[in-house]
């Protein structure tokens, strides 16, 4: 990499992340706050309960989810890594919102990275700056690049996984398909709708 690709993207970077500290304290009370909750809530409980990633537990013992009693307050959606990185966050900071927010601004900016370098590879560093770029500022990306969703995790895995398989086609080092491999699994259990962004691989 030179050094002015070095700089760009740096520079790209620390615009993203000023502006994602703009009210970064905010309760989860904002848009799709019963989400944030819920997905807050399996963390915090991985703390409070016991840490299980098999059995996740939320706070929500309705029928609202499936229409059955759920009396032992089971969260079986996407699979807890999310929440378990925030767990892990939690337990050294403490349970707080803040550093919540702060796990989904560092998964964002490394998508903003992984974006860089992927467009950069196949349209050059103009256009890579221009994606990165905006990727990191408009605002639906900056809100929802610090809202405790499993979306952004599913973003940041689909990227890597893009950009390690591009690599491995280009040397055919097993490093990048390990790496192609891992960041699709992360995708898939982060959101498994991602699967569907297999498909260009497949092709």
């Amino acid at each position: 990499m030179k050094k002015v690709e070095i700089f760009l993207l740096l520079t790209i970077l620390f615009a993203g992340f000023a502006l994602r500290l703009y009210k970064i304290e905010r309760p989860i009370g904002d848009w799709h706050s019963w989400r944030q909750a819920d997905t807050a809530a399996v963390a915090r409980n991985f703390i409070k309960e016991g840490f299980n990633p098999f059995i996740p537990k939320y706070d929500d013992m309705s029928k609202q989810a499936n229409g059955l009693d759920n009396p032992q307050r089971y969260r079986f959606v996407e699979f807890p890594i999310l929440n378990t990185v925030i767990a892990g966050v939690w337990s050294q900071t403490g349970i707080n919102e803040t550093y919540a927010r702060l796990v989904m601004v560092a998964i964002s900016l490394g998508s903003a990275a992984l974006l860089f370098f992927l467009v950069g590879h196949f349209s050059g560093v103009p256009i890579a700056t221009m994606s990165a770029f905006f990727f990191a500022t408009i605002p639906y990306n900056v809100f929802y690049s610090s809202a405790i969703l499993p979306g952004p995790l599913m973003v940041l895995g689909i990227l890597g996984l893009y950009f390690c398989f591009v690599k491995w086609l280009q040397n055919e080092n097993w490093i990048f398909l390990a790496g192609s491999i891992f960041f699709a699994n992360l995708a898939i259990l982060s959101w498994p709708i991602a699967v569907f962004f297999l498909l260009p691989l497949v092709y």
